[in-house]
């Protein structure tokens, strides 16, 4: 609900803002009126203005998350949900119970979660274990990073996939010895099938939508980024005309870049409800499924060391095209090759443009020292999810024995001054940023309290971690001057939370909203509040 505006008061305000600590912070309308003294504050307070009694809780201002797949994250509930599997007979459990329940009139089941690197018996995952259990409805599984997803032979033939099938350019696919597709499609390969997937009824998404909107109000999100398609974005932007409030900054793919430009359409314009940011590139791939492109072979192969999904040549061609039509370029890098190779390609583009747009590092999870002073001499944005850390922990050991130390350097990052804000990757992770906060602090594998930490030296202390989900955020959209801190004349979005000043860390594995407010309007508010 919305009023003549919030007089917040009797707690801790943490703005955000240097050395500035506040009794009391008023609002008005959308709009921080003023911070002081309660006292000064009820005298500036407009008639109807509502007093809100903190009780010894925190004030801060809400979270922004800097990479989500949100549209793919609402659809989780409707779909195969592989999250929690450790082995096939538990991805066989979760296939069976699903077909128990589903609607007998779908055209496609679509799924994520699976993880190749959990399963003792991964060799038997391919077409055919899920032809056992959906040998007629096609079936597409993503895997947990989303880049690489598993179909049955239903799904195959749908999507006209055979042995005949050329391997596209920047992906790859999966072959049985005799030639045959495995089911496996990998990196760009992905869109041979994903045109053909059939998603839900608009009802189903918008239900789908607002639900995911409610839960990011609930874990303190006002603002998130997308890196989806077109028709994602019509949605959200579609929703907020019907008053749904979350804030929305979209990295458009490059598929459309040219209608874009002929649009005149440049990047970070728009309203601060939804703002177009950058054209969205994938450079790599991930971690997890053995394609982030790295200097070092993969352990195991032979000379083999990820992939590319773009040329140097591709990438430095597309971002001097965006740039030159005030395009900035988000881009997706995770392996240190390919970091090294994204952050030299900015580098050239800046100094041919004679220009510095504010263009981001998506991911940017193994990266070298030299490459970092690039990173931050180029004034580039690094979009980092600590979130993942908690599931990367062993992997990293498994597959990046030599660049460890060169993993998730958030303290190296920092200490070198990089421009830089947080994110979750959902539904590659969870959306909620109270992990994320955790993950930073301890680094500990499935977040585990028990578990050691990994690289202590980079863990970030708890401002630094709030800063990177509120006004490091913000500037992840060039958004800092109106919002990601509590500040006359900024933008009203902000949260209560319980007090954590003398509580462990793990505090935060159990933290959530009490209220949050988008916009000046409290859209979530627990019982407990008020």
């Amino acid at each position: 609900m919305q009023n003549g505006g919030y007089l917040f008061h009797n707690g801790e305000i943490i703005t955000l803002e240097p050395d500035v600590s506040p009794d009391a912070l008023l609002t008005g309308g959308n709009t921080i009126l003023a911070t002081g003294s309660l006292q000064d504050m009820k005298k500036l307070a407009p008639p109807g203005t509502e007093l809100i009694n903190l009780r010894g809780n925190v004030l801060l201002p809400a979270f922004t998350d800097t990479h989500t797949h949100f549209f793919e994250y609402a659809h989780k509930p409707y779909e195969i949900d592989l999250w929690q599997t450790t082995s096939l007979k538990d991805v066989e459990a979760v296939l069976q119970n699903y077909k128990k329940k589903m609607s007998e009139d779908i055209a496609w089941i679509g799924g994520n979660g699976w993880d190749l690197n959990l399963y003792p018996d991964s060799n038997n995952f391919n077409k055919h274990f899920i032809d056992i259990v959906f040998p007629d409805i096609p079936v597409a599984i993503k895997s947990k990073d989303l880049h690489s997803l598993l179909l049955n032979t239903a799904a195959l033939r749908e999507s006209g996939i055979d042995a005949s099938t050329p391997q596209p350019p920047g992906g790859s696919i999966g072959l049985f010895p005799d030639g045959s597709p495995n089911g496996f499609l990998y990196e760009s390969a992905l869109l041979l099938a994903r045109k053909q997937i059939t998603d839900l009824s608009e009802f189903l998404q918008r239900k789908a939508l607002r639900q995911a909107i409610r839960y990011a109000h609930r874990v303190g999100l006002a603002a998130i980024h997308i890196m989806e398609d077109v028709e994602s974005y019509q949605a959200l932007k579609k929703l907020q005309k019907n008053g749904n409030k979350l804030r929305v900054c979209w990295h458009f793919p490059s598929k459309v870049l040219n209608e874009m430009i002929a649009q005149g359409i440049t990047s970070y314009t728009g309203s601060e409800m939804m703002k177009i940011g950058g054209v969205k590139l994938f450079m790599d791939g991930s971690i997890g499924s053995h394609t982030a492109y790295m200097y070092d072979p993969y352990p195991g192969s032979y000379n083999y060391c990820g992939r590319l999904i773009l040329t140097p040549r591709k990438l430095y061609e597309t971002i001097h095209k965006a740039a030159i039509s005030g395009i900035a370029s988000s881009i997706h890098a995770i392996g240190d090759r390919c970091c090294h190779i994204v952050a030299q390609t900015i580098a050239r583009v800046n100094y041919e443009t004679g220009s510095k747009l504010p263009h981001r590092i998506e991911h940017l999870q193994c990266v070298r020292p030299e490459d970092l002073d690039i990173i931050q001499q180029n004034g580039i944005y690094a979009a980092l999810q600590p979130v993942h850390i908690k599931t990367d922990v062993y992997t990293i050991k498994k597959n990046w024995p030599t660049v460890e130390q060169f993993t998730y350097p958030f303290r190296e990052m920092l200490n070198r001054k990089l421009a830089l804000g947080f994110g979750s990757d959902a539904p590659v992770e969870t959306l909620n940023p109270f992990a994320g906060i955790y993950a930073a602090l301890e680094r500990k594998y499935d977040n585990n309290p028990d578990e050691p930490s990994w690289m202590p030296s980079q863990k970030l202390t708890i401002m630094e971690a709030l800063h990177g989900y509120t006004l490091g955020a913000a500037r992840g959209s060039c958004s800092e001057h109106i919002r990601g801190s509590l500040k006359a004349g900024k933008l009203a979005d902000m949260i209560v939370i319980e007090n954590f000043r003398n509580q462990p860390n793990e505090f935060w594995l159990k933290a959530e909203s009490l209220l949050t407010m988008v916009d000046g309007e409290i859209v979530y508010e627990a019982e407990k509040v008020r």
